[in-house]
């Protein structure tokens, strides 16, 4: 898992991410009681140009690469 998490994070760069983070899909709120980070997916912000053939794949790395930087400790996601 730790190759292909590296090949991945590698890879990322090569992707037009900057309208996904322009439409700021995640957010991050306040700790949970657990002091866990809280992440919000936002849905609403999802605009059906983003599931086209030519986005899709850009849209799935831009929601991996967010959890991405996660890995390894606890988070809860809303």
């Amino acid at each position: 898992i730790k190759k292909a998490l590296d090949f991945m994070n590698s890879k990322i760069n090569n992707f037009k991410l900057a309208e996904f983070e322009a439409s700021k899909l995640f957010y991050l709120g306040k700790p949970s009681k657990d002091k866990n980070p809280v992440m919000y997916f936002i849905m609403h912000r999802l605009d059906k140009r983003f599931f086209n053939a030519d986005n899709f794949d850009n849209l799935l790395v831009y929601i991996f690469k967010n959890l991405l930087a996660r890995v390894g400790a606890p988070y809860n996601l809303i």
